[in-house]
């Protein structure tokens, strides 16, 4: 009989469709990887429970007949809804037996698909392509790689239930839809990009489409296994803390309320090309000149009286067209003030919070609450405590919070190569 208690508990975790009966366990989900966001589990079990031997369940518990990755989903409580919401999906990378525990207790690792993306090369050449060539590709060369359904999410709602998923045989839909992006999938990449399969993988052609489209790309689980988020509006719910009238029961906080980051970017762009032809040859040669553009953070620039505080100097790209520089200015940017500006927040369990996602709430220590104005938070981590012996807790690295639509194109200029 398959396990399935009755007892309320904060996680369910399922191994190729088994469900385990589990034990403490932690959830990682960071801004970081090879793109956006990585999920990373490690979870306890117990087997043999009441005569049922779950190792089973593990293809890689007999490596003699394992021909496939096994496949872990978990499952949290969503305190308001009190429903079970697929927070990871994910490949096993290792069981073992639990570290300082009982011969009984066994635990393992596993970690969210962006881990194959600089596994699987890359050969393509986009010349003039649209955004959805680029992700038609991606999807393509991923789904043979996994062994879970892989659809596409482009949505300025990337909540889980909101997607809009593509089936395993169709993106027609998408490609013609009007996504979250500012520039739609059928814009145009001006700049052509050549990708050989001896030097460069897929995570490299998601991360060059994230830059020249100052988008954010992610894997998000579902029920059925992940779809890829591509959104320039990553930024999408806000938790309250409890205080402030909301569902996030914060326990401590704290992040700095005095963040002065990176406000101003400077970005080269390459020559522009200049077509001609030889006989039946065609060539390119660069041109004379090149574009520099220079992006600033409105909000964060004021906070700092008004002075320029650059993000790293002499920043080059392969880009010649000025939308594509802006964006992959913006990107980087974005980059710079996230990873500096982060302080701790400790909450009791909150399943429905990812990275992206904003928290309102007082400097508190110990349940006290400070008198100052509330802050805006951007989460950059997110950690997971589950635990079956006590109380479960998430604990969030959060920082300032900085939106795309938030900076500015301050200035322009051509100047010779």
């Amino acid at each position: 009989m398959p396990y399935n208690p009755d007892c309320q508990t904060d996680v369910r975790a399922y191994v190729n469709g088994t469900r385990l009966p589990v034990g403490d366990g932690d959830l990682h989900i960071r801004k970081e990887g090879p793109i956006d966001m990585a999920r990373y589990l490690d979870i306890g079990f117990a087997s043999p429970r009441n005569g049922e031997d779950f190792l089973d369940a593990f293809g890689a518990a007999n490596t003699d007949t394992q021909d496939d990755f096994d496949v872990a989903r978990v499952e949290l409580l969503d305190e308001a809804t009190q429903e079970y919401v697929t927070a990871f999906h994910g490949l096993v990378t290792g069981v073992g037996n639990a570290p300082n525990g009982p011969a009984s207790w066994w635990t393992f690792r596993a970690q969210s698909p962006e881990l194959l993306l600089h596994n699987i090369p890359a050969s393509v050449v986009f010349k003039d392509a649209q955004v959805g060539d680029v992700v038609e590709y991606v999807i393509e060369e991923l789904r043979p790689q996994l062994p879970m359904d892989v659809g596409v999410a482009v949505d300025n709602d990337v909540s889980a239930d909101r997607f809009q998923r593509e089936s395993d045989s169709d993106l027609e839909s998408f490609l013609n839809s009007e996504p979250g992006l500012t520039q739609g999938t059928e814009a145009r990449l001006a700049t052509p990009k050549t990708f050989q399969a001896n030097r460069s993988t897929i995570g490299d052609v998601l991360n060059w489409l994230r830059d020249k489209t100052s988008t954010r790309i992610w894997f998000e689980p579902t029920s059925e296994g992940v779809s890829l988020v591509v959104t320039d509006s990553p930024t999408q719910r806000q938790h309250d803390a409890h205080n402030l009238g909301g569902n996030l029961r914060v326990v401590d906080n704290n992040a700095l309320t005095e963040l002065v980051p990176a406000n101003t970017l400077v970005i080269k762009g390459s020559a522009k090309q200049s077509y001609g032809s030889v006989g039946d040859f065609q060539i390119n040669a660069p041109a004379s000149d090149y574009l520099s553009v220079k992006v600033r953070h409105k909000t964060l620039y004021e906070r700092a009286g008004g002075r320029e505080l650059h993000a790293e100097r002499n920043v080059v790209s392969d880009a010649f067209e000025k939308d594509e520089l802006v964006n992959e200015a913006k990107s980087r940017l974005k980059e710079e003030i996230d990873a500096p500006s982060q302080g701790d927040m400790e909450t009791l369990f909150r399943g429905p919070i990812i990275p992206f996602d904003t928290v309102r709430a007082n400097p508190t220590c110990n349940e006290q609450v400070s008198s100052s104005e509330p802050v805006t938070y951007e989460v950059q981590r997110v950690h997971h405590k589950l635990r079956t012996g006590g109380f479960s807790k998430t604990k969030l690295n959060v920082g300032v919070h900085t939106s795309f639509d938030d900076m500015e194109v301050v200035s322009s200029w051509e100047q010779e190569a």
